[in-house]
């Protein structure tokens, strides 16, 4: 399991073909403009987190499908997976 943490909206593009069940997203910094969207990905077990700050930063509240996590909860995240990735 993999962790992918995405710092631009273009970002998304890039990960996309190292995704796999069971792996994770968290939007950070200009990528949390994503967490407004339906994010559309071809793997279903993946989760995908904003980060509360970012999120406040720029006023955006995150659908549905996007959890937002606190500082501690980022830092839970990164120890919970086998790997990650920045991007």
């Amino acid at each position: 399991m993999s962790l992918h943490i995405l710092n631009s909206a273009s970002s998304l593009s890039r990960c996309l073909f190292s995704l796999s069940d069971g792996d994770a997203i968290i939007l950070i910094e200009d990528a949390v403009v994503l967490a407004a969207t339906q994010i559309t990905l071809q793997h279903h077990d993946i989760s995908i987190c904003a980060l509360c700050d970012d999120l406040d930063l720029r006023g955006i509240r995150p659908v549905s499908a996007v959890t937002p996590i606190d500082y501690s909860g980022f830092v839970a995240l990164c120890a919970q997976h086998h790997h990650c990735l920045s991007w």
